[in-house]
């Protein structure tokens, strides 16, 4: 997603203790997604208008491959989830609310650490509550950049881009069937805050444990499961303002997040924090 070319920089106190900062290759001054799989290595996407692949990262952050999802358009790649078998790909982005053509993309994790070419499995999706592309400005909750795997199933948490601004994100569970088009109906409701969508608005997700990790360009919100709801445990605000667009946690519970390249705040970068409780 690409920001305005006209916005404040924000700088907020922050508790979440930055370890390490790297920055990421080249190739992926867009970045949209980032997963880590064993704690070895990053699988990674760009967003839309970028080629189809997934970028195959090291822990140093270089770049051991880039794998082309074939007969796949990145239409507006903006979220990857991760599972013990799948890495899954949200087209769901949506900046104009007006898309009809939402997608999943399922490849196996086997396929792309052995070949440089995969196919993958497609699932089509649309939201019973929008009915009109695009809706009226104070109906906006239908573009998507955050996703993730939770027992079994995925996750889609909208970002908020209402007039005047609310603070809602619309929750979606999706059971994954490959082939299919399937209309989903909204679980529950969110609110990160209510002071504008380059603040509140959820730019990606993490499972982890009986914990969910939801990512704004301002802080990083903690939630707990309570079965298939969410409890707000507590938050963690971020230093000084980028492109945050995606979150993923390792085995130890240290939260990874990376940013786009923006002209204004610097180059595409990943930071390795440690939660502060």
């Amino acid at each position: 997603m690409k920001l305005p070319a006209i916005f404040i920089i924000v700088f907020f106190g922050f508790r979440a203790t930055a370890q390490q900062v790297s920055q990421l290759p080249d190739e992926l001054s867009e970045v949209s997604g980032i997963e880590l799989f064993r704690d070895s290595i990053f699988f990674a996407i760009n967003d839309g208008g970028n080629k189809s692949e997934v970028y195959v990262i090291s822990k140093h952050m270089k770049l051991i491959k880039k794998v082309e999802v074939q007969e796949v358009k990145n239409h507006d790649w903006e979220a990857l989830a991760l599972d013990n078998e799948y890495l899954y790909i949200g087209d769901i982005g949506n900046n104009l609310n007006k898309r009809k053509n939402l997608q999943i993309h399922r490849i196996p994790v086997k396929g792309l650490l052995e070949k440089t070419k995969v196919r993958a499995e497609t699932m089509e999706i649309e939201y019973s509550e929008q009915k009109d592309f695009p809706p009226i400005t104070s109906q906006l909750y239908f573009d998507a950049e955050a996703m993730t795997s939770h027992n079994g199933k995925l996750w889609i948490f909208t970002k908020n881009r209402t007039k005047p601004f609310d603070g809602k994100s619309f929750v979606y569970e999706i059971k994954f069937i490959p082939g299919v088009k399937k209309t989903l109906s909204k679980s529950f409701e969110l609110v990160a805050g209510k002071n504008d969508w380059l603040l509140d608005s959820f730019t990606g997700a993490e499972s982890f444990k009986e914990y969910l990790y939801l990512l704004t360009y301002s802080q990083i919100i903690r939630y707990k499961w309570k079965g298939n709801t969410l409890q707000k445990i507590d938050a963690n605000s971020l230093p000084g303002y980028a492109q945050t667009e995606a979150i993923t946690v390792n085995t130890k519970g240290q939260i990874f997040i990376a940013n786009e390249a923006n002209k204004w705040l610097g180059k595409q970068k990943i930071r390795q924090y440690q939660w502060n409780k």
